[in-house]
């Protein structure tokens, strides 16, 4: 399990562009600056700052909003949503305040550009979008991703690849390579609406080269709205994803109004996506000597991919067993005739995947 403290931040360095701005994405450099992608009063904007905080370039290309933005050739790609409701691409020189190229993509509905990222034979464009959805008489969102040359002219005619179930919603929050070195495969991870209107977390790993695109796909959540927020890859090809749960999203489709809030949550996953069980700890107790037992240790772990989860124990005193599907503790506690304390008992739960996540903690018999 992983736990988080709250820490005291000293900022290395404070930038301030002033007015009226927000912030959508960072991307360092390879100089080791920073690419920045908002909006300042309904403009795109896009700023590129050095190691030490220093504004070096500032461009507004279009009406919209700034998304997300890397490098090419010593050219910088933009990515924005349009005011007019579709999204664009922009190769700009950062020397320049006149664009190399600019491509415009989009249906008849609404697109809501999420991401970019780059491959060894252009770009790729993430993002969600409802005209498909429009063309069939409806106004739900898919996932969709459109690859590009290095020129921007799109591979295929928008919307390119979509993911997604008529009439419920799907977005996409953010994207990671799945490897440096195998750049044409990303795992994608957003929220995706359930029969009960609530969304769940929604974790995909594509292939933007192969017609048929996608590797897998999980869908997991609470019992209320759940989202994925960000995505890391790991050495062995798993995954850091977290986000928040059991909480309230509001207006996906309003850039300017989104909002969610729920509990922070983090996790592992393996290279199928299967997510590590979570924990909390157990914490240290006593019993009598002689004391009939009955502890109920599963309510300290879950899966929230909804696998079930087996149970094993080390460290035990004799007398009390561990069922390892309920994760019940029962027996009876040794006679002692002191204090005795078993410190570092060792609680596992591993789900069908064989991933693990496991919780110690200190048992104390008191004699009588």
């Amino acid at each position: 399990s992983e736990s988080l403290e709250a820490q005291d931040i000293t900022p290395i360095y404070y930038t301030s562009l002033g007015g009226n701005q927000h912030l959508n994405s960072v991307r360092q450099t390879l100089d080791g600056g920073y690419l920045l992608a908002g909006a300042t009063n309904d403009q795109m904007l896009f700023v590129k700052i050095d190691r030490e905080g220093a504004i070096e370039g500032q461009w507004s290309p279009s009406p919209g909003a700034g998304v997300d933005a890397t490098e090419h050739d010593g050219n910088f790609i933009f990515l924005g949503d349009r005011g007019d409701n579709n999204v664009e691409l922009i190769k700009m020189a950062p020397t320049s305040q006149d664009s190399t190229w600019a491509t415009t993509m989009g249906g008849t509905g609404l697109e809501l550009a999420r991401a970019l990222e780059k491959t060894e034979s252009g770009f790729v464009v993430f993002g969600s979008t409802n005209s498909p959805a429009k063309a069939e008489g409806g106004d739900d969102y898919d996932i969709f991703w459109v690859q590009t040359d290095f020129n921007g002219n799109p591979l295929t005619p928008f919307p390119g690849q979509i993911i997604g179930e008529r009439n419920r919603n799907e977005f996409v929050m953010a994207v990671t390579d799945h490897s440096p070195s195998d750049n044409s495969n990303f795992t994608l991870i957003g929220a995706a609406e359930n029969e009960t209107g609530d969304y769940d977390v929604h974790l995909t790993r594509i292939d933007s080269e192969n017609p048929t695109s996608l590797v897998w796909q999980k869908v997991f959540g609470s019992t209320r709205d759940d989202l994925g927020v960000f995505v890391i890859p790991e050495d062995g090809g798993g995954l850091r994803i977290g986000g928040m749960v059991e909480g309230d999203v509001n207006e996906f489709d309003n850039p300017s109004n989104f909002s969610f809030r729920g509990r922070l949550w983090l996790a592992r996953t393996n290279e199928e996506g299967n997510i590590s069980p979570s924990s909390t700890p157990i914490p240290d107790m006593s019993l009598s000597s002689s004391q009939q037992v009955a502890l109920n240790l599963s309510i300290f772990f879950r899966d929230i991919g909804g696998d079930p989860l087996t149970y094993s124990a080390e460290g035990l005193p004799a007398g009390l067993s561990l069922d390892p599907e309920t994760g019940r503790v029962t027996g009876t506690t040794p006679q002692v005739d002191t204090d005795t304390l078993y410190e570092n008992i060792r609680i596992t739960a591993t789900d069908d995947g064989n991933l693990k996540t496991m919780e110690s903690f200190t048992l104390t018999i008191l004699a009588q």
